[in-house]
């Protein structure tokens, strides 16, 4: 399957892809930036290029404030899933910046608010996954990072981020969600997960092969893995 084609590789072979402010800050409302995960527009856009066609569904369980609606500005629909009241009301105002329409149609996105758990699995109504899983332990040690944005919300806070979860925890919620995309999902559908592994110190927290396990338990077959 080819990823990227128009972009150059580095000598290992990794994708160069070119940071996505300019562009980010052209399509999307200014508080988008307050979001302290954003996937990059660029991967995105490959991401869903690869993997789907006009007219197909594509959800993304993390949705942030948005990434995802890329997909919807080429024929795409989308479904966002947001935990955050604060940042599914950034959703809606970049629907409405990039000039679609809420719905769950080709060309449209619309979001739902809550916790994604909850809110799957929704069955054989999705045709891609594309997302960025939480980290554990959203903190250092075991203090939990907490930041308040506007409108009063602790986000990062409260036992409905999962990134607030213990490793033990965190690793059997994301093996249930899994499962429950794996309901959601039509017969050859697919998930695209957005990951890095983590250094601390000498440790190398091996994040992307450790989430693929999860995925392979919950009985997806690994079709590609692309690097950059």
């Amino acid at each position: 399957m080819e990823f990227a084609p128009t972009y150059l590789r580095d000598e290992k072979g990794l994708v160069i892809f070119p940071r996505d402010t300019a562009l980010r800050g052209s399509l999307f409302v200014p508080e988008s930036s307050e979001h302290p995960a954003k996937a990059n527009l660029f991967l995105v856009q490959e991401i869903y290029r690869a993997l789907t066609v006009p007219g197909q569904r594509v959800c993304d369980p993390f949705a942030g404030t948005g990434s995802i609606l890329m997909a919807a500005r080429e024929g795409r629909a989308v479904l966002c899933l947001e935990l955050s009241d604060y940042f599914s009301a950034i959703i809606k105002r970049n629907i409405g910046k990039l000039g679609l329409t809420e719905g769950w149609g080709a060309g449209q996105a619309m979001v739902l608010t809550g916790d994604c758990r909850e809110l799957l699995p929704i069955p054989g109504m999705v045709d891609c996954f594309c997302f960025s899983p939480p980290y554990s332990a959203l903190a250092k040690g075991s203090q939990i990072l907490e930041k308040e944005y506007k409108g009063g919300e602790e986000y990062m806070a409260g036992e409905k981020n999962m990134g607030t979860l213990n490793p033990f925890i965190f690793n059997q919620e994301m093996g249930k969600l899994y499962r429950k995309m794996w309901d959601s999902l039509k017969p050859g559908g697919t998930v695209a997960c957005i990951i890095k592994d983590r250094i601390r110190g000498d440790l190398v927290e091996q994040q992307a092969m450790h989430n693929a396990r999860l995925m392979s338990v919950a009985g997806f077959q690994p079709l590609d893995w692309w690097r950059w």
